[in-house]
């Protein structure tokens, strides 16, 4: 599944990142609530996740699949966005665009899972 592919560098950013400003979060759109909370144990994933019940979040960014990863500026711009299982580079690449509020695009990442 490629949101457990991705879980661990997820979570290896944020321990990183989250003195510097950075916020990871999670936005679970798919699973019921336990087995959200048994996946976020799993992983120890220490950053925040969120239901996204009724899936409107990821309308308005129009997901269409999972995993898929914004990177979004200080003044609320998204800048970046992966497609599929996100790596470390992208990770890198994406929090500097964020920070300095300039244009990355879309790329492609590793696997996904369509939910559409």
């Amino acid at each position: 599944m490629p949101c457990r592919q991705e879980a661990p560098t997820l979570q290896r950013f944020w321990r990183a990142q989250r003195a510097s400003g950075a916020v990871v979060l999670g936005l679970d759109m798919q699973d019921v609530t336990d087995d959200a909370q048994a996946f976020v144990h799993q992983f120890g994933m220490t950053y925040p996740n969120v239901r996204d019940q009724g899936n409107d979040v990821a309308r308005r960014y129009g997901t269409t699949g999972i995993p898929e990863t914004f990177f979004i500026s200080r003044t609320g711009r998204v800048v970046g966005h992966v497609i599929g299982v996100v790596n470390d580079g992208q990770l890198a690449d994406g929090l500097a665009a964020a920070r300095a509020g300039r244009p990355l695009g879309v790329e492609r990442g590793g696997q996904r899972r369509k939910t559409r």
